[in-house]
């Protein structure tokens, strides 16, 4: 279901058309106030799972995302508060405030929100949908205590912490050295929805793009771009952990997965996940450093988590 969230251009005709930044703003907070879900009660689930025994790498994964996310809500809830009693004139407006309201009427996330969570590119009115989806996802995966059937990756904070915890219970199941094993990606013709568990080995995980190429479903491999069709949605991927001494490269090309756009550094841990493996028709050349396919290289194909 959609969830609408109100932004600058919605606010103005509900404020009128003269209608100043700090009215903007005030409409803007009950809304979001509005829809704020509540924190995770993480006593609750940390009593649900059990002994200390019980504790998965999936569910440390998914208890960390709900601390996280904890944190972030709380900030929100907050700062909109202090904001609402602000402009009622029942306190102070300070530079943080002060710097919050303008942030929030360009539709842009406030700095003190962005310190408590992800890298992101997106406007403030979609971000802040991201984050209504986010916590849907942690609270069926939270109150259920099973992954869901495919999990939406670039729906956690720490993706590779994700893909590490696929490595630890496959290096755990076959007695493998952690610091042999590697992952390894074979995609499926599922749409996001498609799926209805997750499999025996490995997982399922979607919500990733791709640029610079597209992958055919038909063919099973990499292929051309399509004209306009900038970033499209790859299907479910099954992520799966191999020993490094069995690395496949001949045939397929190994795409840098980023969780935004802009790839490269940044704040750590970066745009960069993880090496994603994509089958590919491309003649592939025997170099120093490994087995490459020059013309994605060249083309600069990455898959993407977010896309803006």
């Amino acid at each position: 279901t959609e969830i609408y969230t109100l932004s600058l251009h919605d606010a103005l005709p509900i404020c009128g058309a003269g209608a100043s930044m700090e009215e903007i703003i005030g409409k803007m907070v009950v809304d979001f106030l509005e829809r704020l879900p509540e924190d995770f009660n993480l006593f609750d689930i940390k009593s649900r799972i059990g002994p200390p025994e019980n504790l998965t790498p999936y569910l440390i994964v998914m208890n960390q995302e709900c601390e996280k996310m904890n944190i972030l809500l709380g900030t929100i809830r907050k700062s909109l508060g202090d904001l609402q009693l602000g402009l009622q004139g029942a306190l102070n407006i300070s530079d943080a405030m002060d710097a919050q309201m303008k942030s929030m009427f360009m539709d842009q996330i406030p700095a003190m929100w962005m310190k408590e969570a992800w890298r992101t590119l997106k406007s403030l009115p979609v971000w802040f949908f991201d984050v209504l989806e986010r916590c849907t996802m942690l609270k069926n995966w939270s109150d259920s205590l099973m992954m869901p059937p495919s999990l939406w990756l670039a729906g956690t904070s720490n993706p590779m912490a994700f893909v590490t915890a696929v490595m630890q219970v496959t290096a755990r199941a076959y007695k493998w050295a952690l610091d042999e094993v590697e992952t390894f990606t074979e995609i499926t013709t599922l749409d996001w929805d498609q799926s209805e568990g997750q499999p025996d080995e490995g997982a399922y995980i979607h919500g990733l793009y791709i640029e610079g190429a597209r992958w055919d479903r038909e063919a099973g491999e990499l292929r051309d771009s399509i004209l306009r069709d900038l970033a499209p949605q790859m299907p479910i991927i099954h992520l799966i952990a191999i020993p490094a001494k069995e690395r496949r490269m001949k045939d397929y090309y190994d795409c840098p997965c980023y969780y935004v756009s802009q790839r490269g550094g940044g704040n750590p841990p970066g745009s960069y996940v993880f090496f994603g493996q994509l089958k590919t028709s491309e003649p592939t050349v025997n170099t120093l450093y490994g087995v490459y396919q020059y013309k994605w290289v060249l083309a600069g194909v990455g898959m993407l988590l977010q896309i803006e």
